[in-house]
């Protein structure tokens, strides 16, 4: 793990501020006068300018209301301050692998080497003549520098980070090690720069450069003080490194004092002129290496703070930096997981996290805020116009709502701004429409699609558009089978019978034919849990009407489903069978509604329950009744059906005898002797029987509740001459033949 800059205490000196003097601070990392004004006079020789030169001081001013605007070139100027750029500082080499760009475009042609000779300590220099792509392509101290013109190397792909490697010739540090801007864009075009480039941010500083001769730490030798910058998302193919007083460095966050040394420009801040590069790479990183968070988006109300949280973020081999660029300038303002911005008005923004891991690999990530006052809120939706009080502007939100940022409904009220809108009523469902009216009582519901209410704020229904008719629409209605039938065009909705929601349904201002789903017959998956063969118990793909619903507690259809899909499935029920035809009444468990016999008055099926629960509530006694006795007119309470069980008999289950009538049976007595047949209506049963056996005997049959003219009595068949001739005739042939062959015997014995 790399450590933290050890050596930076001090680097940064506080405020030069004391009574409104100012008072000199020794620069750690100055150098002798004679350095510092011969690194001058080569970059004066080079620039041909003046340059004043201030040793060993730092200078201040009075706080700047907006500092930027006090830069040179104020569109490519990064503000930042000592302080903040320690927090960025790791007292280390870069310290993994990474790949360098090639020489693009840009630079002022001037070229040198940073020491001189290269791996000596101190910092010094001397010029070359070599081609900005020579100077610029390798790491070797080798510098190309620039001034007005930017320097664009290209990466052949895009990176989202860049590492600027520097060969210093004289200090102060930090400021000389990281004098340029960084920026970024997919074409090695700066005719119009910065336009068409996109700014990157400092997001590390290694103190001890790309590699350490042990010269005596950060500061010392010429590669010291390089940084990193990064760029939010994929990235850019070409990277431009720009000095040209693009970077002000001020000694602390109040932006008030700032080193004199080396400084080249003349207003507030330290800036530079020109800078010398030896190279410019990208560390080599595995995607997913870091992962930033900044946290959700927040929302604060002013007076308060809104906060992120970027402790959410990951880096597999560790975190080294984690820094904020809150007013997205491309500079780091707050170090660490955690940043806070105060809401001093309303006002939205973004800040971006940069996730630094100890390879130099980075990722970004955005979080959004919001910082809201509150106010007055009028809702002219109710009668007269309600306003309230201390209300945050998203409460405050809708056609009908009014909000008055930082004003009390007094003050509202007293001009006339919060009063009930009216406007044009339309009743679609009748085409009536009435002016005038408040939204309140025009029952629009803008969560119904299909609602038949209109209102137009301010409107008269003559300027309604589109005007105010009677909707109509397509009617369908899938539990139909004709296709000509199922669905109806041109149908108000109040002549669409909606009686099954799921089967039926109106679209309004719709044809049927632009219905989407169309409107077609629903089939289902039919179950009948009474039937015990379970290929015969489900039928797939069944019509709803087809699908005979005589107990729905038994059979059941759903609508668009196979069988193999219904929840719970199709299964035979069972349950409690109970006979009270036999004593006591009998109750068998699980037993299947088809073999319940429940065609029997005296049998009950009791679906999916036990013999338990129907006996615990008495579910299962021996049924009783009224028995009436038809041969006497007599009825019996409380008889158990098996004493009730003759011809003239009737027995009614759990019934009195006060509530039947039970009279004596009379029926039509019929004659049926011959040839006295003959038949008497309104004949009790004890009056049509048999008399005594004799010459006059009469045969006799009584029909139950029926009438003479609705029988036919039928004589007894006459007995016919075939009949007992035939009879009596055999008898006497065998008697005959008897006696004749008798006696003929005898004749012939004698």
């Amino acid at each position: 793990m790399l450590g933290r800059c050890e050596f930076c205490d001090g680097l940064f000196p506080p405020d030069a501020e004391v009574g409104g003097s100012s008072v000199g601070q020794v620069d750690r990392f100055q150098t002798s006068l004679a350095l510092v004004g011969k690194g001058r006079e080569r970059r004066s020789q080079r620039s041909a300018r003046t340059l004043f030169i201030v040793s060993a001081v730092s200078l201040w001013v009075t706080p700047q209301a907006d500092v930027r605007a006090q830069c040179v070139n104020p569109a490519t100027c990064v503000v930042t301050d000592k302080v903040t750029l320690a927090g960025l500082t790791i007292d280390s080499i870069v310290p993994c692998s990474y790949t360098l760009g090639t020489y693009c475009a840009g630079g002022n042609g001037t070229t040198g080497i940073a020491p001189d000779p290269i791996g000596a300590c101190g910092l010094n220099y001397a010029l070359t003549a070599e081609t900005p792509a020579a100077a610029l392509n390798t790491l070797n101290h080798h510098w190309l520098q620039s001034a007005v013109a930017p320097k664009v190397v290209d990466f052949g792909s895009p990176v989202n980070t860049a590492i600027v490697f520097v060969a210093v010739d004289h200090g102060p540090f930090p400021e000389e090690g990281i004098e340029s801007t960084v920026w970024g864009s997919n074409a090695c075009d700066i005719s119009s720069f910065p336009t068409g480039w996109t700014l990157g941010t400092l997001t590390t500083i290694y103190g001890k450069g790309w590699e350490d001769i042990g010269c005596g730490g950060a500061g010392t030798e010429a590669d010291d003080f390089v940084g990193q910058y990064s760029f939010a998302g994929a990235g850019f193919r070409y990277v431009a490194v720009h000095a040209n007083f693009s970077i002000t460095i001020f000694d602390t966050p109040a932006h008030i004092s700032w080193s004199a040394s080396g400084d080249d420009s003349g207003v507030a801040g330290w800036q530079s002129f020109d800078d010398e590069i030896d190279a410019v790479g990208t560390p080599i990183c595995n995607p997913g290496d870091v992962v930033a968070n900044a946290g959700p988006d927040q929302f604060g109300e002013v007076g308060q703070q809104v906060c992120f949280d970027g402790s959410g973020s990951f880096a597999t081999n560790g975190i080294a930096n984690m820094g904020w660029d809150l007013d997205g300038d491309g500079a780091i303002d707050v170090n660490g997981p955690i940043a806070c911005i105060d809401c001093t008005q309303n006002t939205s923004g973004f800040v971006t996290l940069f996730v630094t891991d100890t390879c130099g690999c980075v990722d970004s990530d955005t979080a959004n805020y919001t910082c809201v006052g509150r106010g007055a809120c009028c809702d002219r939706t109710q009668p007269g116009g309600a306003c309230t009080n201390n209300v945050l502007p998203a409460d405050c939100v809708g056609s009908q709502l009014a909000f008055f940022k930082g004003e009390l409904c007094a003050d509202v009220e007293a001009r006339g701004d919060c009063t009930e809108h009216t406007g044009a009523c339309c009743d679609g469902t009748t085409g009536n429409c009435v002016n005038n009216v408040p939204e309140s009582q025009c029952p629009v519901n803008p969560s119904d699609p299909d609602n038949q209410y209109r209102w137009e704020k301010g409107t008269l229904c003559a300027d309604l558009v589109p005007p105010c008719t009677e909707h109509t629409g397509a009617c369908c209605d899938q539990r139909i089978a004709d296709p000509l039938l199922r669905c109806r065009d041109g149908v108000p909705e109040s002549l669409c019978v909606i009686d099954d929601p799921s089967q039926v349904s109106w679209s309004k201002d719709t044809l049927c034919a632009d219905l989407v789903p169309p409107c077609t017959e629903h089939t289902g998956a039919c179950c009948d849990q009474r039937i015990a063969d379970p290929l015969l118990r489900c039928r797939d793909n069944v019509a709803e009407s087809l699908c005979a619903i005589d107990d729905p507690s038994q059979v059941t259809w759903t609508k668009d489903t196979l069988c193999a899909d219904l929840v719970p499935p199709c299964t035979e029920h069972i349950g409690a069978c109970c006979n009270r035809a036999l004593p006591g009444g009998v109750c068998v468990n699980d037993v299947p509604a088809s073999q319940c016999n429940t065609a029997d008055p005296q049998i009950s099926w009791y679906k999916d329950e036990t013999c338990i629960d129907v006996e615990a509530r008495g579910g299962c006694p021996e049924h009783r009744g009224a028995c009436c006795d038809g041969t006497v007119g007599v009825c019996t309470n409380n008889v158990l059906p098996s004493g009730c069980t003759g011809d003239q008999q009737v027995w009614y289950k759990d019934t009195l005898c006060a509530t039947i009538v039970c009279v004596q049976h009379r029926g039509a007595c019929c004659n049926t002797n011959w040839p006295n047949d003959g038949c008497t209506d309104d004949v009790l049963p004890q009056d049509c029987v048999l008399t005594v056996m004799g010459p006059n005997e009469k045969q006799l049959t009584w029909n139950k509740g029926a009438r003479c003219a609705d029988i036919e009595c039928e004589p007894n068949p006459i007995p016919t001459v075939s009949m007992w001739g035939m009879m009596i005739l055999t008898l006497i042939l065998m008697i005959g033949a008897k006696l004749y062959f008798g006696r003929r015997e005898d004749v012939i014995k004698a």
